[in-house]
């Protein structure tokens, strides 16, 4: 019996591990594209740049946007991260990791465990971030 239950934990654990396994981001996804936030009340969008730079408009539907420009990497573990500048040690404005993908559908969760989808989009000529 106790064998049994070791197996058992065992099997339990690296299943767990598996499913809580995101993944890993590549810059050959997110230079040149567009990546809008599905949401019915709030717009949130973002355009790579391959410099680094992220340009970022986000708000409400039928009120004004605020528009930033960030920078981004991608870390050791394949999350992506926003910052502030392109400092080594500029500070961390968000860390998104990618959960699924479907085409161009993303599903994603922040480092506040938020779930979000995402869709990806071409950026248009002469608009991606810089």
């Amino acid at each position: 019996m106790r064998h049994f239950l070791i197996v058992t934990v065992s099997i339990l654990l690296v299943f767990v591990a598996a499913c809580s396994k995101h993944q890993q981001w590549e810059r050959s996804e997110i230079v040149g594209y567009n990546f809008s936030m599905v949401s019915k009340t709030v717009v949130r969008s973002y355009t790579f740049a391959d410099n680094g730079a992220v340009n970022v408009e986000s708000g409400s539907f039928g009120g004004p946007l605020t528009k930033a420009v960030y920078f981004w990497e991608i870390d050791g573990s394949g999350t992506l991260i926003l910052k502030e500048n392109s400092n080594k040690d500029a500070k961390i404005i968000s860390k998104v990791t990618k959960l699924g993908q479907n085409n161009n559908s993303y599903k994603v969760s922040t480092a506040a465990g938020r779930e979000l989808t995402f869709l990806r989009t071409k950026a248009l000529e002469g608009q991606p971030a810089k």
